[in-house]
């Protein structure tokens, strides 16, 4: 199969994300976007906003909070989804509240691998989301280091806490591909976590919309694309959102 059949073939990849670098060399993508099957999953955008620090941050947020029944808790669908170290070039993608986690952690000066240790995944029984994450590291002259994560339930034993840590690390990625994770690899009940090696994309400028029209969708929520210029650090954002937010 081609790498995006793969995707296409998925009945539901829940959220995903890739990193890599376009094939000029100039730019490196960080794409993520979210899906969801029920109403609750579905009633979401992705939003950009800023960090104390003036740095662009990434959202997903609830679309129309009237549609909430009281008391729900929204700690799993709404989270900063994409973040950078402040004075480096680091950019980090989750699709979690472990997004904060691994800024701070990399701000104390802890290696991202090392980070992996404090997870888990989420606690939503039967399915026990994955918790994905990647961060994309600008390096001198212009090369890239991708590094991916994902921390999911033990296939193997009767412990509902018992995990498996999967880390993933990819030096001076070649212009012209990327790297993809999903939580899951298929529809189900409960859903089946990604399994496997990070699947490989070729990347161009038809990238994204390759993404958003070849996913289920059935189920696709948002996407959004961030594209980082490797010779000045500036970052441009575009996102699609299948419904607009509700303000009040």
């Amino acid at each position: 199969m081609s790498d995006y059949t793969i995707l296409e073939r998925n009945a539901y990849t829940g959220r995903g994300m890739v990193l890599g670098v376009e094939p000029n060399g100039e730019y490196a993508i960080q794409h993520y976007w979210i899906g969801g099957r029920s109403d609750l999953s579905k009633n979401r955008v992705i939003t950009l906003d800023q960090d104390t620090s003036g740095k662009p941050m990434i959202k997903t947020e609830v679309a129309d909070p009237s549609k909430l029944e009281p008391g729900t808790d929204t700690s799993l669908i709404e989270y900063p989804a994409m973040r950078e170290r402040e004075g480096t070039h680091e950019h980090i993608v989750t699709n979690g509240l472990h997004t904060d986690i691994i800024l701070n952690r990399l701000e104390s000066g802890i290696p991202f691998r090392n980070v992996l240790i404090e997870l888990s995944f989420e606690p939503d029984k039967p399915n026990f989301t994955p918790r994905i994450m990647g961060v994309l590291y600008q390096l001198p002259r212009g090369s890239v280091n991708v590094q991916l994560a994902l921390v999911k339930k033990a296939q193997v034993g009767t412990s509902t806490t018992s995990r498996e840590i999967h880390h993933f690390e990819y030096d001076a990625v070649r212009p012209g591909f990327g790297y993809c994770i999903t939580t899951y690899s298929g529809n189900g009940n409960p859903l089946p976590a990604f399994q496997g090696e990070p699947i490989l994309l070729s990347i161009d400028g038809s990238t994204f919309d390759q993404l958003w029209r070849g996913l289920n969708q059935d189920t696709l929520v948002a996407m959004v694309a961030k594209r980082i210029d490797l010779k000045t650090g500036e970052t441009k954002f575009e996102i699609r959102n299948k419904l607009t937010k509700v303000t009040a």
